[in-house]
């Protein structure tokens, strides 16, 4: 049985998935020269709310 958790999820990301360049920085890219070829501006944000780890969040800082 498929939990309601789940198809919650898929739900929410095939409406999000607009919105949602990639997990990577190369993603994201990608994502944006093709935006821009249609004429329209984009904006990267790399969200990391979950990261735990003071490198990865320093990472990150950085990559910004």
């Amino acid at each position: 049985m498929v939990s309601v958790t789940r198809i919650m999820e898929k739900a929410l990301f095939g409406f999000a998935k607009q919105w949602i360049a990639g997990d990577t920085l190369d993603d994201a890219l990608r994502s944006a020269r093709q935006t821009y070829k249609k004429k329209m501006n984009v904006i990267i944000n790399k969200l990391g709310e979950y990261n735990t780890s003071k490198k990865v969040i320093a990472e990150t800082v950085n990559e910004y």
